[in-house]
């Protein structure tokens, strides 16, 4: 009787969830994330129960890839997300309560109360400043990713990108339309949507890390030590760094105790620059927490990476390759591939190199025959990922930032080895022995595996300073594995009273620096804006048709969001990153580099804008020239801004009265 009350408010829960408007609309994480991949594993793992952390991460993954599958079906085939919404609730909500009815998740096994101790701490700690702090759902990528899904949930496929007018999406937006059901008929705003799948990632990584600490720890000092360094993240010399930053005032370019003073004073505490405060100099940042407190898919692939990693060397350790495992590995490859395209080549080669380096050293833990289902079960996978990459990557302007990619050397990214990752890299040498003990035959995949993640960090070059990403992946595979060597350590150093000194400075400076970062970004503040922004949002909002385009300043982004129009060009780098057309984009660029130092259009310039064939509004700021009457009128101007309508041809030419004027 209880599992059929059970199963039945399941279902209730789920089917309701499409229904809920406003602020309860958060209530359809039943319904986003955890239904559908409930109902997948019910049904095709149903022994993943008896093991609850690696049950949740599994669910939180499958979710990650069967709803923005399922919301898109439903946008082809019954016109929109809300739509596929309801739809799928029902369908997924039906298939979970009857794979419950059924026992398909027999003998569930109760999650120890540590572990879950843990993993509520991290989410709450990681949740706190997304919660509290306003300024961070809108604050760095957050922009890029409200807008898409702005237009996922606005527009009807195949959508355009709202950054670059007209122009087809050719940014990834998997993620954008799993966050687009929680705003779908009536739901939350989308940054609250865009929070809650990023907290949805955040969760899926704490409990799969805290799975790996399970599965290969037995001993309560190698968990305790396992769990401090995942809680201190990358850069654990971060302390260090800000002396690297005053040693440069004392003997760089600057030189001279008193620039020092100046030097600290214009370090970055209190906002979201301490991360690079906290970088050593002439290194680049990497800080897996920020990943968590920054609108960005990249959190998916950290949990994909540590679950499919998991997977892997458990069946490794057994010298077994089920059908369980073959269904979790192809659940965590999908999840990386589909989110972030990075984390999946850095984390599939470095498994791959793994199998390949214990297969020439004659150490593999499995018959070919296992190895080839293994590369299958991945390679599918990865193909099923093909028609969605396919409708971005095959419209990309062939050649572009192709000068990017390749191999190479680079000193920056050295240093950036050193201290970030180095000390990792340190323990797991020290703790080589009990490795060999705790992971057995997956050891040698395990070593090939950290070998083929150094020589990428060394060697890749990727466009955009995306190397950065790759620390942070290689960091998620073996900072779990790095407490035996913490643990041989502290061992050593107890006896020898000035080793444990440099130990206990050491581990205080691990713990402080993701503190740091935790209170910078939690004291984020908002930007500085121009006098009238808001209103000048609210004005386009209200007053102008949705197909609307708006002019802003070269990598100006103030309207994009407030006004909820399109951009006429956005940043010049996504121009790169997304292989739009380069010389269409330059005309552009060049366009308003023109229009706000004069003020005015030539003939070609004016035929390029009416050739949008739709209305075309420009921000103006005071600092810039004032637009010509001949082709703009004025509509809206408080503060210091104001906004032009560009005159179409049958509009009569008179002058008009300027914002300062009027």
């Amino acid at each position: 009787m209880r599992i059929l009350i059970g199963a039945l408010l399941l279902l209730a829960a789920t089917v309701v969830a499409p229904w809920l408007r406003g602020g309860w609309a958060a209530g359809r994480i039943v319904a986003l994330c955890f239904a559908p991949g409930a109902a997948i594993l019910a049904w095709l793992a149903p022994s993943l129960s008896r093991t609850p952390l690696l049950a949740l991460a599994g669910v939180l993954l499958t979710s990650a890839v069967a709803t923005p599958l399922t919301l898109l079906g439903g946008m082809y085939l019954l016109g929109g997300v809300g739509e596929g919404l309801v739809a799928g609730a029902i369908a997924w909500g039906a298939l979970l309560a009857a794979g419950l009815l059924r026992r398909r998740w027999s003998s569930p096994h109760p999650l120890p109360k540590a572990d879950l101790l843990w993993v509520t701490a991290a989410v709450g700690w990681i949740a706190l400043p997304l919660l509290l702090n306003p300024v961070l759902r809108h604050h760095s990528d957050a922009f890029t990713h409200i807008a898409i899904t702005r237009e996922i949930l606005t527009h009807d496929v195949p959508w355009t990108d709202p950054r670059f007018a007209g122009q087809p999406l050719r940014y990834f937006w998997f993620f954008n339309l799993w966050a687009a059901g929680f705003s779908a008929r009536g739901g939350i705003p989308i940054p609250w949507s865009l929070t809650l799948v990023n907290l949805t990632a955040l969760t899926a990584f704490a409990a799969a890390m805290v799975a790996v600490v399970r599965h290969f720890f037995a001993s309560g000092r190698h968990r305790t030590w396992a769990l401090l360094l995942i809680l201190g993240g990358l850069n654990p010399l971060g302390v260090f760094g800000i002396a690297s930053h005053l040693a440069a005032g004392l003997f760089g370019d600057w030189r001279g105790i008193p620039v020092i003073f100046d030097l600290f004073r214009r370090l970055h505490f209190l906002d979201s620059e301490v991360v690079f405060t906290l970088t050593p100099r002439w290194a680049y940042n990497v800080s897996w927490v920020t990943k968590f407190l920054v609108i960005t898919p990249f959190g998916i692939g950290m949990a994909g990476a540590v679950f499919s990693a998991l997977v892997l060397w458990e069946a490794c350790r057994r010298r077994k390759v089920t059908g369980r495992t073959l269904l979790l590995l192809s659940i965590g490859v999908a999840a990386v591939t589909f989110h972030h395209l990075i984390a999946a080549g850095f984390v599939g080669a470095a498994l791959a190199g793994g199998l390949l380096w214990s297969i020439l050293a004659r150490r593999s833990p499995f018959s070919m025959t296992d190895t080839l289902r293994l590369a299958a079960a991945a390679g599918l996978a990865v193909l099923i990922t093909f028609p969605y990459y396919a409708t971005i990557l095959l419209g990309r302007e062939l050649g572009i930032d192709a000068g990017g990619y390749g191999l190479g050397f680079d000193p920056r990214w050295l240093i950036t080895l050193l201290t970030s990752v180095g000390p990792l890299i340190l323990l797991l040498w020290f703790g080589r022995e009990t490795l060999r003990e705790r992971l057995g035959p997956a050891m040698p995949v395990f070593a090939g595996t950290v070998l083929c993640g150094i020589l990428m960090m060394a060697c890749v070059r990727l466009p955009t300073v995306n190397e950065s990403k790759m620390f942070i992946l290689f960091y998620c595979l073996a900072a779990p594995y790095a407490a035996a060597g913490a643990v041989e350590l502290s061992r050593r150093w107890a006896v020898r009273p000035h080793l444990r000194a440099v130990g206990l400075v050491l581990v205080a400076s691990a713990v402080l620096v993701p503190v740091m970062i935790w209170l910078g970004f939690l004291a984020q503040p908002p930007p500085k804006l121009p006098a009238g922004v808001d209103a000048a949002g609210a004005w386009i909002r209200e007053h102008t048709r949705r197909d609307a385009v708006l002019i802003e300043p070269r990598e100006s982004t103030l309207l994009l969001n407030r006004g909820e129009r399109e951009q006429f060009v956005g940043q010049e780098r996504f121009i790169t990153e997304c292989g739009y057309p380069r010389r269409e984009m330059n005309a552009r660029l060049a366009l308003i580099d023109h229009l706000y130092a004069t003020g005015d259009l030539t003939a070609d310039e004016v035929a390029q804008l009416r050739s949008l064939g739709r209305p075309v509004y420009l921000f103006w700021r005071r600092c810039d020239a004032e637009p010509s009457p001949e082709h703009f009128r004025l509509f809206f101007a408080e503060g210091s801004v104001a906004l032009y309508r560009l005159r179409t041809a049958a509009t009569a030419l008179r002058k008009i009265a300027t914002p300062s004027a009027s």
